[in-house]
């Protein structure tokens, strides 16, 4: 097992304000990698670099065991940087006098287990073994940054090639020909935007000394050209380190790192003292000898088979022997003549600062032939009152017969070292215990240890961070508070929930953890194309669900994590994900993997979080995260053939179906995308009063009931027409709300309900699935205070007040009186995430004239490139 080390390449986005490369056009730069101005463009954006002398840096450090830690530093005249770990370790760095930390238990569990008691949530000077290269946190300053590239590639040709950067800027990447540094600039000339290289090993290492460093993916920018919100969080970063700086100055030395021949050693042994004759208990003495250099305090437990025994508090100096007294029952006392018995006894010490105080957890492990000191020989930094009660709860807490080693033992062992290296012990802490986790019979199916062992052996880094998810899950469901105990298990890597009849399987995506020159060498890797191994991920957490045997009533959850770093799908909105489920990969359609082959959904719901959830504010479609229903799921299994319409005839009013997504769509309008305000004012609402910008809507007297016998009316009549509106005997091919391409047949006719006469176009899947229907811009358009009337709302709904953030569609709200002006409606959360509700009056007046919908379907599948910006 290894211990964490870093190795590799570092990855920095740069975001600055002032221009720093002019060049005519991305024309220039298509192709393939060439070197013309390329070292010009490089040496440009480096002495831009130079003359930052305060930066941020925001992102994921890989350790070498590639356990992703998220960064985020503030390097300046005082450097601060805050670590997290995939398990909810969470340390504070501060660059005083020497490198300060403070970290949570959660921390120390995953990096130092054994330090846990001592160092949580206290300032320690601290050590490239506790975690994070804290060497990288010196010279983090744009010239030293710069003159770092200088000197390593000065001897390197530059070649160019456009790329795409994470969160989709078009870019031009300049690499140098060993494949070591890449500076990347945007295509519009504009913007230096990062540089990737061996940036975390510091010029010691490129000297040949010092210690091998992570590969890491930042974003990077100057602190003055930050957004009033990031400024002010920076603000309140520096304001507490500040505060912290004299309590980090004279932070202590961290305790000797744990070793096999550091801290206390015990041992004990068993004597009789003095005869044990006639007598019906015989004194017996336990010896505690401590070998160690440091104090043992604890308890030394005493076991005799024919009673006796029990427990005293010891207290061992180094080096020292303590006798501590105990009595054994005799069993020969009631013999009639001369007898002899002998009797087996057993004794272990259980130091408290290093296995805890639980003496039950201590004693099992110790009859497995554990010493719960030292409970795995080969780390001996895996100690701890956790540890022990984590050890004893994944062996399953049962006392094996007599005093046999059970095999289980190595397993867990070997768990432990590795899911330290992956920085998750934490989570199975977390786990250890929890009434809510079902117990199965066999030692070796405890649900942690299925997760885990996927979490640190799993094939690829998609398969280890699906892991980790999937621990994270079924912590949060133990933790819900009204979880009921024994209801939840793990089978076949499957979550199942028998509380709420649901099963969870999960895929993860994380960054393609290795340098360029690798990548160059590795064509075919399994860690290889984004595309495909999203695609491999999905199906392997799809075909999980076969093979945990489910009840067919449960429910069947597919949650799709996916890391901040992948290029267009770490910060992507819904839209992109939906074109991605909807479109094909190496010819091969994503969507088959969610169809059993008969048209049926192999998965129920699907939830996907990404670092663009994990930002945006929630709401009631998606609490940071974004949920598809079984509805929208539905829609990718539709099987039509989009080469020559249909055999079928157009569908009758007997065919219509209906589905809740598509009746949202038509009547209030698509659920609101906090995470692509750009694309908000979602299609469909036509619903009077709905107040959708630009849309046409029915009559406020009419309900979604009444809509629905006006779209029979028109069905009746039979009249199809092509997407212009004229006559037509045949469907044509439009794109369902998941992006995929079906037939679709469009009615134009007049309804008459409740007095009020509205022409209008209903539109229908090939087997009769209304998709949506709204009045036709033939309708005169009525005053806003008519209820029989036709009405457009007006296009241009206005900007947002400064510092909010949307929440809902803006919606027009007519005025009350003919001549008066209306207002749209704005629901957003404030920089603190309270609830603005607002209104702003219609620029335009009484001004009608939006456009009416002509095809609600036709840009289903269309997505907006994912927003650029970064916050600074």
């Amino acid at each position: 097992m290894s211990r964490v080390g870093f190795g590799g390449f570092a990855l920095l986005v740069l975001s600055l304000a002032a221009a720093l490369v002019v060049f005519t056009g991305p024309e220039r730069i298509a192709g393939s990698a060439r070197a013309v101005d390329a070292a010009e463009l490089s040496a440009t954006v480096l002495d831009d670099l130079a003359g930052l002398d305060e930066v941020t840096l925001s992102g994921t450090l890989f350790t070498e065991d590639g356990a992703p830690l998220r960064v985020d530093i503030v390097a300046g005249a005082e450097t601060t940087a805050t670590v997290t770990d995939p398990g909810g370790g969470v340390a504070e760095f501060l660059v005083a006098k020497e490198v300060a930390v403070k970290a949570n238990r959660a921390w120390w569990l995953n990096t130092v287990p054994a330090y846990a008691d001592r160092l949580t949530d206290k300032w320690v000077q601290a050590r490239d073994d506790m975690g994070f290269p804290t060497g990288m946190l010196h010279g983090l300053s744009g010239d030293s940054l710069a003159t770092l590239v200088r000197d390593s590639s000065a001897d390197q040709v530059w070649g160019a090639t456009p790329v795409t950067m994470p969160d989709g800027t078009p870019a031009l990447a300049l690499t140098t020909d060993d494949l070591k540094w890449t500076v990347h600039v945007a295509t519009d000339g504009a913007r230096l935007l990062g540089i990737e290289g061996p940036i975390a090993q510091g010029r010691q290492k490129l000297r040949g000394a010092g210690p091998t460093f992570g590969r890491a993916q930042f974003l990077v920018s100057s602190t003055k050209d930050c957004d009033e919100a990031t400024k002010k969080k920076i603000e309140e970063t520096k304001k507490k380190a500040a505060e912290a700086k004299p309590q980090a100055e004279a932070a202590p030395e961290p305790p000797p790192a744990p070793s096999r021949t550091r801290g206390p050693r015990v041992s004990v042994s068993i004597a009789q003292t003095g005869p044990c004759t006639d007598v019906p208990v015989c004194s017996i003495t336990a010896t505690v000898s401590n070998a160690g250099d440091e104090p043992a305090v604890g308890v030394v437990t005493v076991t005799v088979q024919s009673g006796g025994g029990g427990t005293a508090p010891v207290t061992v100096p180094p080096g020292g022997s303590v006798p501590y007294p105990f009595t054994a029952n005799n069993p020969a006392a009631g013999c009639s003549q001369r007898c002899s018995r002998t009797v087996p006894m057993s004794a272990f010490v259980q130091v408290t600062s290093m296995a805890g105080p639980d003496l039950g957890a201590g004693s099992r492990l110790n009859d497995k032939g554990v010493d719960p000191n030292r409970p795995v020989p080969a780390e001996p930094g895996i100690a701890g009152p956790e540890i022990t009660r984590l050890m004893d709860d994944l062996t399953n807490g049962v006392t094996a017969p007599g005093f046999v080693r059970d095999p289980l033992v190595d397993t867990v062992r070997e768990l432990l070292g590795e899911a330290l290296s992956s920085k998750i012990v934490s989570l199975l802490v977390a786990l250890s215990g929890n009434p809510a986790v079902q117990r199965p019979q066999q030692l070796n199916e405890h649900p942690a240890v299925q997760l885990a062992e996927q979490a640190v052996n799993g094939d690829t880094e998609n398969a280890r961070a699906a892991g980790v998810q999937g621990l994270t899950l079924l912590i949060a469901l133990a933790s819900e508070p009204d979880r009921q105990p024994g209801t939840l298990t793990v089978r076949g890597k499957v979550i199942i929930d028998e509380q709420r009849h649901r099963a969870y399987s999960v895929a993860a995506a994380m960054p393609d953890n290795r340098t360029k020159a690798e990548k160059k060498s590795q064509a075919h890797h399994p860690d290889g194309d984004i595309e495909q191994r999203v695609y491999d991920d999905l199906r392997r957490a799809i075909a999980q669900f076969d093979g945990a045997k489910l009840d067919p009533a449960y429910r069947r959850t597919l949650r799709f994590a996916v890391n901040s770093a992948i290029g267009k799908y770490g910060n992507a909105h819904l839209g992109v994900f939906k074109k991605l489920l909807g479109g094909e990969v190496d010819g091969k359609p994503v969507r088959d993997l969610f169809d059993d082959g008969n048209g049926k959904l192999k998965v129920t719901d699907m939830v996907i979080v990404n670092g663009l959830t994990e930002k945006m504010p929630a709401t009631a479609d998606y609490p940071n995260q974004y949920v598809l229903t079984t509805e929208e799921l539905a829609l990718l299994v539709r099987r039509y053939e989009t080469g020559k319409p249909p055999s079928s005839s157009a569908p009758t009013e007997k065919s219509i179906k209906r589905a809740k997504v598509y009746e949202r769509h038509k009547t209030v309008g698509d659920a609101f995308d906090p995470g692509d305000p750009k694309k908000a004012q979602a299609g469909g609402g036509h619903l009077g009063g709905a107040g959708v910008p630009g849309k046409s809507e029915y009559p406020t007297a009419w309900t979604a009931e009444d809509i629905q016998e006006a779209e029979r009316q028109v069905i009746r009549t039979g009249n199809t027409v092509d997407g212009l509106g004229n006559p037509s005997p045949t469907p044509r091919p439009s794109k369902n709300l998941m992006g995929v391409t079906e037939w679709v047949w469009t009615y134009l006719g007049k309804a008459t309900i409740k007095g009020a006469t509205v022409e209008l176009e209903a539109v229908l899947f090939a087997d009769g699935l209304v998709a949506t229907s709204y009045p036709t811009d033939r309708n005169p358009v009525g005053v806003p205070t008519d209820p029989t009337a036709v009405y457009v709302n007006p296009k241009g709904a206005p900007p947002m007040p400064p510092g909010v953030r949307q929440t809902d569609v803006q919606r027009y709200q007519r005025p009350s009186t003919v001549g008066g002006v209306g207002q749209w409606k704005q629901v957003g959360v404030d920089q603190s995430g309270k609830p603005v509700v607002g209104h702003q009056p219609s620029q335009g007046g009484t001004q009608q004239g939006g456009q009416v919908e002509e095809d609600p379907l036709e840009d289903a599948g269309t997505v907006n490139p994912p927003s650029t910006s970064s916050g600074c």
